[in-house]
């Protein structure tokens, strides 16, 4: 299941790569902390490391957070806010691992 939502997550963060409003604000975990990428990860995959934000279908915010990123593996937080149109009542966030195709995606 989670890596359906990565796939769907980069596949979306492709699509929107425009600017986002400030104003996107979903919960994190209160440990989150990012790693900058050791000099050995491709520079394709250290791209990824860092935040990126947006919504889906232009009415959910949801954030991904790459904290770490290990060779073809991240670790990842998926974090989304209240969207009451599509029964989503209540913001959360999951931790989890994700891979690194060869294309770059998560």
């Amino acid at each position: 299941m989670f890596s359906r939502i990565f796939a769907y997550c980069s596949l979306a963060l492709i699509i929107s790569s425009c600017a986002v409003p400030a104003t996107v604000s979903t919960p994190l975990p209160l440990d989150l902390k990012i790693t900058p990428p050791d000099a050995q990860v491709s520079k394709t995959n250290a791209a990824l490391s860092g935040t990126w934000v947006g919504f889906w279908g232009g009415a959910l915010a949801h954030t991904l957070v790459v904290e770490r990123i290990d060779g073809s593996s991240a670790s990842v937080v998926y974090s989304w806010g209240v969207q009451p149109s599509w029964g989503i009542q209540k913001p959360g966030f999951v931790r989890a691992k994700a891979t690194i195709s060869p294309e770059g995606l998560l």
